[in-house]
């Protein structure tokens, strides 16, 4: 189903890593092979790899889908005010800040990420509201406080290479000449906005 997802995509934001740089476009917009079709390094780790070792460009996120929406109703003094009906009232005020949860990144920034979600989407957000609801009966009510995220899909791609050592000191990564190979899809979970209810207890 993930490839699937993959063939069926043709609109949404791309966000790449090129050098540290952010490179954002649109569907298949990629930057051109002839700007990353090697990557030279000197590190340790990789001169123990042989000539014609595989080895990764660059990796990014791409398209997007928005699957639902999600709530959750923490059971603490912090969300949650209680009293006795009727002709009271229960007021409330709650500050909640959570960071993006992201399941399977295969690798690339959250920050990326998030990018490629678009829209309001941040690593980390925060949100604050004030509730207030009338008891009209004779009773012991609670006003609670839940949190709600929207969640999403995204595809993520690599492009991939061979090492080559053109001297002892410094090898490259020559680009194999596919544009992009399918990693896998992630799932983003992002925390959207404080809602409340009525309840007896």
């Amino acid at each position: 189903m993930m490839k699937k997802f993959a063939a069926i995509a043709a609109v949404g934001a791309t966000a790449t890593v090129v050098g540290g740089t952010i490179l954002a476009a649109q569907g298949d917009d990629q930057p051109s092979a002839q700007n990353a079709s090697t990557v030279a390094g000197t590190s340790t780790q990789a001169k123990a790899r042989g000539e014609g070792s595989p080895c990764t460009i660059k990796k990014w996120s791409q398209y997007k889908k928005f699957i639902n929406t999600t709530q959750e109703w923490p059971n603490n003094s912090e969300y949650r005010v209680s009293g006795y009906g009727p002709n009271q009232q229960l007021n409330i005020t709650v500050t909640a800040q959570r960071a993006t949860s992201i399941q399977g990144s295969f690798g690339i920034s959250p920050s990326i990420i998030v990018a490629t979600i678009g829209g309001d989407v941040t690593v980390t957000h925060s949100v604050t509201k004030s509730f207030s609801a009338n008891l009209p009966k004779k009773a012991h009510y609670s006003l609670r406080v839940g949190r709600f995220y929207k969640n999403y899909i995204f595809n993520a791609y690599e492009r991939r290479g061979t090492i080559h050592w053109p001297n002892h000191k410094v090898y490259t990564c020559k680009w194999d000449g596919v544009p992009r190979h399918f990693l896998g899809t992630g799932k983003v979970k992002w925390f959207w906005t404080l809602d409340s209810k009525l309840v007896k207890v």
